[in-house]
């Protein structure tokens, strides 16, 4: 057996083997419902971690820039969006609504300034994710489809301390990958940035 970082299939039949039920070869084509279900589980267990600032799925100083209508259109797997106050200008407010930018100071949809940089969040692929945030989703997951479509608190394959543990090496691995200092913190930088109104 290759040592490879963990695939999508390979997550989806660690899910099935928690209720006892066998792999499947792939995940094209018509799947049992338990596969189906896992699936989708481990998709929305995968955005909801995803939601989180994470090093590898954030676009620091990200130009957006405006289409022929003056709109600007967020990508579509865009999760979080915030204007760069560091490297946009000061006097824009702008908020994320649906799938485009709005200038909350002159209330439209249309910006006469390009690009403006913002903070994004991406939400990627479960095969582009470091095998730690692969790992963690899994655990995650797998609790969940458990408790789910068995609920026995006895027979848990996954424990809520092992969901811990897989979190804590993402952590782990976060703070090895993400180059972390004290000014990496939102708060602090924030707060760095201010500039006195008087």
């Amino acid at each position: 057996m290759a040592l490879v970082p963990l695939s999508k299939l390979e997550a989806v039949n660690e899910m099935l083997s928690v209720i006892g039920e066998s792999p499947i070869n792939s995940l094209s084509g018509s799947l049992t419902q338990d596969a189906s279900m896992a699936e989708n589980l481990l998709d929305r267990t995968s955005r909801e971690v995803q939601m989180t600032r994470w090093s590898f799925n954030v676009e620091d100083r990200f130009p957006l820039a405006k289409d022929g209508s003056g709109f600007i259109q967020l990508p579509t797997d865009c999760l979080f969006c915030d204007v760069d106050p560091e490297y946009s200008s000061a006097s824009l407010d702008v908020v994320v609504r649906g799938t485009r930018l709005y200038d909350r100071t002159n209330q439209t949809y249309v910006f006469t300034t390009s690009p403006i940089y913002v903070e994004l969040t991406r939400f990627l692929d479960f095969e582009t994710l470091p095998e730690a945030a692969r790992w963690f989703i899994t655990v995650k997951a797998s609790r969940k489809f458990q408790d789910r479509v068995q609920g026995s608190q006895t027979d848990h394959f996954y424990t809520a301390q092992d969901e811990q543990d897989a979190r804590a090496g993402m952590r782990q691995h976060e703070l090895r990958s993400g180059d972390q200092t004290i000014f990496s913190n939102y708060n602090v930088a924030r707060t760095l940035r201010r500039t006195p109104r008087w």
